[in-house]
């Protein structure tokens, strides 16, 4: 596409796609509609994957008129610089390209919003795992401590969710009870972890993030075969004792007198 050409097309969608803006030295630019985001706009994961899109495609490391800006709350825009355009001498091939991918880019989205479905979900995911990282992980493990802490064998403060377990099974009840995260304005992900807390498979945690002690060896015994060689006197004292014992949420406890007392 000529030069010229180029930018009586980029007027047509003034106002509707392109928005025309002025920096500090007078020089005009355009911002494309569902290439901009920041934290306290309308912006989700469609515009972040629109802006990746575009961000990472050869033709735009080539341009010499395709730029990013970047503002207060992490704001960032793919921006056309329009006095760029309008003041080169030359109008290559490459510029050339470079005019007609950018039309079919304005084209497209005005008729849908994302350039690239999987880029959406892509950054959909990579949301997620963020939100979980930085709170959902540790809010959910406290609220699974309040509802089952002392119900089950294992111990909450000292299970071990370090294997991704707990994320894996946190999404497969996600999909069960069909609660899913919701990706909110300036592209945070959230979601009802005590809606899932309430669902959670907690039999099966049990046995997953339980450590089992009854096949620690004692020498070349293992626990459960010692137990098994004891009297039934001495099976008895060895349960009052431990249900007296001062840590009584220690899990090998708990697990031992159920062992004792079958």
């Amino acid at each position: 596409m000529l030069k010229k050409e180029f930018i009586e097309k980029l007027k047509e969608y003034e106002g509707d796609m392109l928005h025309k803006e002025e920096n500090s030295d007078g020089e005009f630019f355009y911002t494309i509609k569902y290439c901009s985001f920041g934290d306290y706009d309308n912006s989700c994961a469609v515009e972040r994957a629109n802006y990746r899109e575009m961000r990472e495609n050869k033709l735009f490391e080539i341009c010499d008129w395709l730029d990013t800006i970047l503002g207060a709350y992490n704001y960032e825009a793919i921006i056309i610089e329009l006095y760029e355009i309008e003041t080169a001498k030359i109008w290559t091939k490459r510029d050339q390209e470079t005019a007609d991918w950018i039309i079919g880019i304005l084209s497209g989205l005005s008729d849908y919003p994302a350039i690239n479905d999987e880029s959406v979900s892509l950054i959909e995911m990579e949301m997620q795992d963020e939100a979980w990282e930085n709170c959902y992980e540790s809010d959910f493990i406290s609220e699974l401590h309040k509802l089952y802490s002392g119900k089950y064998f294992f111990d909450f403060n000292n299970a071990d969710f370090s294997s991704g377990n707990l994320r894996e099974l946190f999404e497969k009840t996600v999909e069960t009870i069909n609660e899913y995260w919701i990706i909110e304005s300036g592209g945070s992900a959230h979601i009802n972890f005590r809606t899932i807390a309430l669902a959670f498979p907690i039999e099966k945690a049990n046995n997953v993030f339980f450590h089992d002690f009854s096949v620690e060896k004692i020498g070349d015994v293992s626990l459960l075969e010692e137990l098994g060689e004891i009297s039934l006197g001495q099976s008895t004292d060895l349960v009052s004792y431990l249900e007296n014992y001062p840590d009584k949420s220690n899990p090998a406890i708990k697990i031992i007198i159920e062992m004792l007392n079958n």
